[in-house]
């Protein structure tokens, strides 16, 4: 099929520009820029091929987003989310490609692994994919015979997560990055660090941290819901604004900080486009 898109303000290369955009089997065949006498007559041969004509009316067209680190939670954990569902999500915010993370249920870690990732993609996602392998101790040689013309990357934990995704061996870290042809994300973790933090805070809040409030928070209350807030001075200026982060320890984890309120001489006042997110928590 051939379609015309005409009258579109092109975003492209840090440039805005009038143009018509003509599409061959869902590919971008030509440009035709309205600035340029060769681009208005290539357009009126555009249209006469074209199956169908949009006029935009001025509306922009921008490339689509590539999202080089997501977690789609498939297969494992579908619960929470899954391949159909993250793509049509990333689709309506104006990402046409993501890159997902292997720290799956089981892990993305073999070839096998990575192609059941990939068939349920083609069947499931609505715009453009590709998976991460994950390194470990033990499947090196797997990592670098990988076909990377088709996975995006290898995504290496030097801390420990989900299964064995872990690689914390100098050896085979000096091997992977010289001999991957390919992008390396890395989590720089040090389990050791992370073991010698945990130790410290057991000694001083035992083995139930769950009731733990760090330092630095203060417990509020919203509308009947206990909020955790975390005073923390946002850069202004003006040294007596602080900025506050809610949060709420539940299902055994900290959610994310969302900057909700604002600390002064009055108490906490919570901002307008936050009370939602507060009832949330």
């Amino acid at each position: 099929m051939k379609h015309y898109l005409k009258n579109a303000t092109v975003v492209n290369e840090g440039a805005l520009f009038p143009a018509g955009i003509f599409i061959v089997d869902a590919r971008i065949a030509a440009i035709c820029r309205y600035d340029d006498a060769s681009g208005i007559a290539k357009e009126k041969e555009c249209i006469a091929a074209s199956d169908s004509v949009i006029d935009l009316h001025g509306r922009y067209v921008a490339p689509g987003i590539i999202d080089a680190h997501v977690h789609f939670r498939e297969p494992g954990a579908t619960h929470k989310a899954c391949i159909a569902t993250e793509s049509a999500a990333a689709a309506l915010g104006g990402v046409t490609s993501f890159m997902d993370m292997p720290n799956n249920n089981p892990p993305a870690v073999s070839r096998e692994a990575l192609e059941h990732k990939f068939d349920i993609a083609a069947r499931d996602s609505v715009v453009n994919y590709s998976f991460y392998l994950g390194a470990t101790a033990d499947n090196l040689s797997e990592v670098l015979s990988c076909d990377f013309s088709k996975v995006c990357g290898v995504k290496v934990f030097m801390g420990s997560s989900t299964g064995n995704l872990l690689l914390d061996d100098d050896s085979a870290m000096d091997r992977l990055f010289a001999e991957c042809p390919a992008l390396i994300a890395v989590h720089s973790e040090d389990n050791a660090v992370i073991a010698e933090c945990l130790r410290k805070a057991r000694e001083r809040y035992g083995e139930d941290m769950t009731d733990v409030i760090p330092d630095g928070f203060i417990v509020a209350d919203y509308q009947g819901t206990p909020c955790i807030i975390w005073a923390a001075n946002d850069g202004d200026e003006d040294s007596n604004r602080k900025a506050a982060y809610a949060a709420s320890y539940r299902n055994g984890s900290w959610t994310n900080p969302y900057r909700l309120v604002e600390l002064g001489g009055d108490g906490i006042t919570v901002l307008p486009a936050a009370k939602k997110q507060i009832q949330q928590l």
